[in-house]
């Protein structure tokens, strides 16, 4: 596997691990939430349940796609690749959506999503998958 595509699979474990743990945190809040017998607790003061049920979701099924995928990624399948590429580029419109929308967190998962896009572009790491390289 090209130092790239080897490069993106260990960045997608990584932040889909992080997602993972984001959704992770969310549900605990929800719980402790719901425990409290519908009271609120200090963490659901600023914020409704709705929001943290929304960043479980968002950051739940992009931590189990990044994972998923990066471990797919040892298969030469030019569908996996295509997989990764369009999960990247969806990935970075979502980012790109939330900054335009005057989310400034979205910032840095935009940079990450639009510099693994890339690294899945060059020649040698198309040719990895079409079984040439």
């Amino acid at each position: 596997m090209p130092g790239k595509l080897l490069g993106v699979r260990i960045t997608m474990f990584i932040l889909g691990g992080i997602g993972l743990l984001f959704s992770g945190v969310c549900a605990l809040v929800l719980w402790a939430g719901s425990e409290a017998g519908g009271g609120q607790t200090d963490l659901l003061a600023d914020f409704p349940p709705e929001v943290f049920l929304v960043i479980l979701l968002i950051t739940g099924v992009y931590g189990v796609l990044s994972v998923g995928l990066a471990a797919l990624m040892g298969k030469r399948s030019q569908a996996v690749w295509w997989l990764v590429v369009i999960f990247q580029g969806c990935a970075a419109v979502w980012c790109l959506w939330g900054v335009l929308a005057g989310n400034g967190g979205s910032s840095v998962p935009l940079i990450f999503a639009v510099a693994l896009f890339g690294s899945l572009l060059p020649r040698s790491c198309r040719e990895y998958y079409r079984g040439y390289a």
